[in-house]
């Protein structure tokens, strides 16, 4: 197992380089000179000049790429144009929000997209198999960004249930110990902060879960139906098991190969595509910190944050693979 760890890992190098590339000559290509951001545009020319010879601007783009390859060794992604803080810190300050997010956003989708699958195959060509799809094809379809601003307006404006944006109250005290405030707020016995926390982090969650949701829900559909005809599942119900046990037993664990891909392989995006959600709800996660940057044409900020998402997107798929021995012994390391 370690071996087979210790191989992917190689073999996501080449993965990591190619998108430390395409970023660099992305942000070289995008328009404007790094020097006069930082300096403004009331900046004379020898400051800019001198800054330019400072930052190693003139030096040749190779050169300019090794050296950023090599401070990325080192764990230093720049400073922030910005307010000169380094990036690193910012990132790491921000990403807890972002992970809750996500995590709690997929704790919905799979609670609801398993749930509504398994049912519309064993209902299978029923209303409610149709119902299931039509509401999975309505969640894919759905734009975030004006999913979010319904959930707010309906439950927040309208209604007041739920807060507007925010973490938390700002009158709760919470002892930070990993981040996570649902974490936290258990593991410090504080439940007037969970419940805080809680109702700030339903309605993006919910908004960032529902395409997830409904495809997790299509593709457990489409896999339950395949393992429900095979021979065993037929020889299991011959031998008088109870449905029940037939269903969740036998079928639906062999059924979660693809859909552990599906469940991985969004997360990841979760975790690097919640820029709309995070600036609809005000979330001070990493999605938020890069509309920012971009905003502020804050280039290493955007260059930093974007290459961690992809370095967090590799390691969730390489978890994805490990897990797949877990659902089935029949899969071994090679």
């Amino acid at each position: 197992m370690y071996r087979y760890i210790l191989k992917r890992l190689v073999h996501t190098l080449p993965v990591l380089a190619g998108i430390s590339i395409i970023i660099f000559i992305i942000i070289q290509l995008t328009p404007g000179d790094p020097a006069t951001l930082k300096l403004g545009e009331r900046a004379t020319p020898e400051q800019i000049a001198k800054l330019r010879e400072e930052m190693g601007l003139n030096d040749p783009l190779h050169i300019q790429y090794l050296r950023y390859v090599k401070n990325i060794l080192k764990g230093d992604l720049g400073r922030s144009y910005r307010n000169n803080e380094k990036i690193a810190r910012e990132i790491m300050r921000r990403f807890p929000a972002t992970l809750e997010l996500s995590m709690v956003a997929m704790f919905f989708a799979i609670l609801g997209g398993v749930a509504a699958g398994t049912l519309a195959a064993v209902k299978h060509n029923s209303v409610l198999d149709n119902l299931s799809m039509l509401a999975a094809l309505f969640g894919v379809s759905m734009p975030v960004f004006w999913l979010g601003l319904m959930l707010l307006l309906v439950f927040s404006v309208k209604l007041g249930l739920l807060p507007l944006t925010g973490r938390i109250d700002e009158n709760i005290a919470l002892d930070h110990v990993t981040g996570l405030y649902l974490v936290d707020s258990i593991i410090t016995l504080n439940p007037t902060a969970f419940r805080s926390a809680f109702s700030h982090i339903l309605l993006p969650a919910l908004a960032l879960g529902t395409i997830p949701m409904a495809v997790i829900a299509r593709m457990t559909r489409s896999s339950m139906l395949e393992v429900l005809r095979q021979d065993y599942v037929r020889t299991a119900k011959a031998k008088g098991l109870p449905e029940r046990i037939v269903i969740y037993k036998h079928a639906l664990r062999n059924a979660l190969i693809p859909v552990v891909t599906v469940i991985g392989l969004n997360f990841g995006l979760l975790l690097g595509g919640a820029i709309l959600t995070e600036t609809i709800f005000s979330w001070p996660g990493i999605g938020r910190y890069i509309f920012l940057s971009i905003g502020n044409r804050d280039y290493p900020a955007v260059q930093g944050t974007v290459l961690f998402v992809g370095v967090i997107f590799v390691l969730v798929n390489l978890l994805v693979d490990i897990s797949y021995t877990l659902l089935d012994p029949r899969i071994k390391y090679q």
